[in-house]
């Protein structure tokens, strides 16, 4: 009696298996690994692009000022830095609890970003009070993983 064989074997559906999770396997590796990878320094790279803008600005404004204060309160942190113009003008950088970096100059005010990790970022006096310390540390989130940058300059006003 001869049977009409129709359908795949066992050992046909095992081998095919293999080669979709090998092939699964080597797609998970090249791309997603590397996806990760170009987001990370995506991330970074716009992070320390935020940073190095508000650096420049406040350094402008630093080196151009008479006058520096700081004030450092529970919910936000500034620097203040009145210009050597006449009538002088105060511009105001602000970082908030909420993460954003700001500048606030006569009406009007600039955004620089809303990634600042408010506990570890502070403004302090150098050693004869004419500079300014700048400590900042951005952060932010890339698939559940967090990414940070940390750096500091220093401020000397010309005048």
């Amino acid at each position: 009696m001869l049977r009409n064989q129709r359908g795949f074997t066992l050992t046909e559906i095992i081998l095919v298996l293999v080669i979709f999770a090998i092939g699964f396997g080597l797609f998970n590796s090249v791309f997603i690994n590397n996806w990760f990878a170009y987001e990370d320094r995506i991330k970074r790279a716009n992070l320390w692009s935020e940073a190095n803008l508000f650096f420049e600005d406040m350094s402008f404004e630093g080196r151009n000022s008479r006058l520096i204060e700081i004030a450092n309160g529970p919910d936000s942190k500034t620097v203040t830095f009145t210009s050597t113009d006449s009538p002088p003008v105060l511009t105001v950088f602000t970082l908030t609890s909420a993460g954003t970096m700001s500048r606030a100059r006569g009406n009007m005010s600039k955004d620089y970003g809303t990634h600042a990790d408010f506990a570890a970022c502070d403004f302090s006096f150098g050693i004869d009070r004419k500079d300014v310390l700048v400590n900042l540390k951005l952060k932010d989130t890339i698939f559940t993983r967090d990414i940070h940058i940390t750096t500091s300059t220093e401020i000397m006003a010309r005048n």
